[in-house]
């Protein structure tokens, strides 16, 4: 019933201000692996910094 509402609720109450906050992470998990099928197919594509290629 409330799915997808969470959003408009929190930038009524706090009038957007807080609604998206910053937070850290781990950057090799904005770049997911490559799938091997593809990495096998095409000889160009590389797999992407950080995750093994067997």
């Amino acid at each position: 019933m409330a799915e997808g509402k969470r959003w408009y609720d929190v930038r009524r109450m706090l009038g957007g201000k807080y609604a998206l906050e910053l937070v850290g992470g781990n950057e090799l998990k904005l770049v997911w692996p490559i799938d091997a099928g593809v990495l096998s197919k095409d000889s160009k594509v590389k797999q992407n910094e950080g995750y093994v290629t067997e």
